[in-house]
């Protein structure tokens, strides 16, 4: 017997219903709690509760991505990618809102009105998981291998087609080889008069057309490459200046991370170039190869900025003399402000010329800065300025002493995209060029106009 009058049996009969009566308050408890939350949550599903955490307005770029995740996540594709255009025309400039478009498009089987978008995905933005979820959308949408063809035509007027001054008289220097030459033959040779040069006027209007076969392979994969066939022919409005060639044209990149790809580029190519009447035609074979590493030195400070550094060789042979070439460059482009890109580059050139008779050799440094700048959707224009600096390791046959050649280049272009049809563009170009060397057989300046356009044809 127990206190207060309680038994054994009685105490643990209580203690049990107690515990009973409080497990089932506590069971109902937790039933009724996920009931409202599985309430909430399918109503939240559902778009008729707001998002208290995220306080999201209507038409703000949220409320219109949180739309089109909805409409996307119970395959109403066709609805949200009218929603998507609706966004689009609100939010021109949003990355994310053109990927979301893309994809709905795609999940209806049209790819021809997800390519637009896509396309625009790399002029604004540079973060690496968009532009990786853009390739992935190209992928499912093109396949691994895309070809596309361009055609281009560029008309201009040059006052030298072949870059030569009109200067053909010249006047040996005291002391040069043609000098002590002359002086050593008298009676045939006078080193105090002039020579004259055989040549004619060379300016005019020339006229390329090319055709370019761009076959570009992009796997799900760190492997991507290039296959470019080009055939050009020249039209010249001076007789005996024309020129034809055809070239091939490899690359093989391998992205190593987001931020790091290394290229490969392999050309080679034969051209026939006339300089003249009554003269032969210069034949060439040319055979040259671009390495180098390309990649974002900064992306957590600047992800806009790109540096490059590479490596080129040439190698070029003609009928009338041989030349090799090594560049090595340096470059930086940096996204300022959306729509303005600035680019800076360093390079260093060294050349080697043979003919039968004299060799040739050159250094050249090279300093340049562009600027461009999209000022409407259709048009943008680009700045750019180029300090060049050659100085030739042997002297001319009439200089008294090796020689160098500064050039100074600038050049501004304005590009048009038709708002109509996206795969033309038409390019103008003014060039000034301004050369300071004591050869006379180099121009002195030359300013050039062109007019360029280029309609791309993709499959």
């Amino acid at each position: 017997m127990l206190r207060n009058g309680l038994t054994h049996r009685r105490a643990s009969r209580w203690c049990y219903s107690s515990a009973s009566r409080l497990g089932a308050f506590i069971l109902f408890l937790c039933l009724f709690a996920g009931a409202l939350s599985s309430l909430a949550h399918a109503a939240n599903q559902s778009g008729l509760l707001p998002a208290k955490r995220l306080q999201i307005s209507g038409d703000s770029e949220q409320a219109y991505l949180l739309r089109l995740y909805y409409l996307s996540r119970h395959d109403r594709n066709a609805e949200a990618y009218q929603l998507g255009v609706a966004a689009v025309a609100v939010y021109p400039h949003s990355p994310t809102m053109r990927l979301m478009t893309a994809f709905a498009a795609i999940n209806t089987q049209r790819c021809a009105l997800a390519r637009p978008h896509l396309d625009r995905i790399a002029r604004l933005t540079t973060r690496a998981d968009l532009i990786s979820r853009r390739d992935s959308l190209r992928l499912a949408c093109d396949g691994a291998w895309r070809r596309s063809i361009d055609l281009s035509m560029m008309m201009g007027y040059r006052p030298s087609i072949l870059g030569q001054s009109r200067q053909r008289i010249i006047h040996a220097e005291p002391g040069s080889d043609l000098y002590r030459l002359c002086a050593a033959l008298k009676g045939l040779c006078n080193p105090d008069r002039p020579f004259l040069m055989p040549g004619q006027r060379d300016n005019g209007v020339d006229i390329w057309f090319q055709a370019t076969v761009n076959d570009r392979w992009r796997p799900d994969s760190k492997w991507q490459a290039n296959l470019s066939p080009v055939v050009f022919r020249r039209y010249a409005s001076r007789g005996g200046l024309q020129g034809s060639g055809i070239i091939m044209r490899g690359q093989l990149a391998y992205h190593a991370s987001n931020n790091l790809a290394a290229f490969v580029t392999l050309e080679t190519g034969s051209s026939n170039f006339g300089i003249g009447r009554g003269v032969e035609p210069v034949r060439q074979l040319h055979k040259s190869g671009l390495t180098g590493l390309r990649g974002r030195p900064v992306p957590q400070l600047w992800p806009g900025m790109t540096a490059g550094i590479s490596a080129r060789k040439l190698r070029l042979g003609t009928n009338l003399y041989s030349m090799r070439q090594t560049e090595t460059r340096l470059d930086f482009d940096a996204v300022l402000t959306e729509g303005l890109v600035m680019g800076i580059f360093k390079a260093r050139l060294t050349a080697k010329t043979t003919t039968p008779h004299v060799s040739a050799a050159s250094v050249t440094r090279k300093l340049g800065m562009s600027i461009r700048h999209d000022l409407t959707s259709v048009v943008t224009v680009q700045l750019a300025a180029e300090r060049k600096k050659e100085r030739l390791r042997k002297r001319r046959l009439y200089l008294a002493m090796p020689h160098s050649v500064r050039t100074r280049h600038l050049t501004l272009d304005a590009i048009f995209v038709p708002p109509k049809n996206k795969n033309v563009k038409v390019v103008v170009t003014l060039a000034r060029e301004k050369i300071s060397s004591p050869d006379p057989v180099d121009l002195k300046s030359q300013q050039t106009a062109t007019l360029r356009i280029i309609w791309s044809i993709a499959e």
